[in-house]
């Protein structure tokens, strides 16, 4: 077999001693599949992948001497904040959970206090009152919110609609 296709010659002892150093402080392999790997010199790195034929070369640097190498007290260390910032979430989330369930709910009751306030002689069933709540909750802007003053347009709203229907019959 000619020499090119019996592949590389073994190096010797001393040499292997230099490229191991060499390779320890300078360079860093990283394997990321069969056919795959990261090469890092100092802060340049280059992606090598023929995983799929497609002889893909991608290189590029970085502010962090090896980038690709990443130790196991660094992922330790990530997964710590990560699990620190869940924790954090789901604290937020019980506090909304338990906000929302305090929230004001509003009744039919709220439009007569209205009534009332208003000096509206009007007399509205309960279920016109629960329909005038109801859509005042289902349709008011969000970013408004629902007060008395809301509660009231709609509440107004509703009995101007209430007056024309009258009118007409």
């Amino acid at each position: 077999m000619p020499p090119a296709l019996e592949g590389p010659r073994p190096l010797k002892n001393k040499t292997q001693k230099k490229m191991s150093t060499l390779i320890s402080e300078n360079v860093k392999v990283r394997v990321s599949g069969p056919m795959a790997c990261y090469v890092s010199i100092g802060t340049w790195t280059v992606y090598i992948d023929n995983s799929t034929g497609e002889n893909i070369v991608d290189t590029w640097h970085s502010d962090k001497l090896n980038d690709p190498e990443i130790s196991l007290n660094e992922l330790q260390d990530q997964n710590k904040a990560l699990m620190a910032e869940l924790a954090k979430l789901k604290e937020e989330n019980e506090r909304l959970k338990k906000e929302a369930e305090t929230s004001i709910y509003w009744a039919p009751e709220d439009i007569d206090l209205i009534m009332e306030t208003k000096k509206i002689n009007v007399k509205l069933t309960d279920t016109e009152k629960a329909e005038i709540v109801q859509t005042a909750v289902k349709f008011h802007d969000p970013d408004y919110g629902l007060n008395w003053e809301i509660l009231e347009t709609f509440m107004l709203d509703y009995l101007e609609v209430k007056a024309k229907k009258t009118a007409v019959k």
